[in-house]
């Protein structure tokens, strides 16, 4: 019986002063799914019960977002 991976990162909607135009935005969650470039399975929403400790991705001053480098290293090719 194989074992399920867990994803490996914590998506944490919130409020966020942004750096352009100074207003507070809410960012949910599928918005900060759709901004890191995350797939179904590579993430869990804050509030369900994961270890604190896990890398948290949150909404960002500066805007800048992106696909988080750990999770394309650690798609390797399965061995045979």
């Amino acid at each position: 019986m194989s074992r399920r991976k867990l994803p490996p990162y914590v998506v944490e909607p919130g409020y966020v002063t942004s750096q352009t135009d100074g207003d507070r935005h809410y960012i949910g969650p599928r918005e900060l799914v759709r901004l890191y470039g995350l797939k179904r399975g590579e993430y869990v929403v804050a509030g369900q019960r994961w270890p604190l400790e896990w890398p948290r991705l949150r909404p960002r001053y500066d805007g800048q977002y992106g696909r988080p480098a750990a999770l394309d290293r650690d798609r390797s090719p399965e061995p045979a």
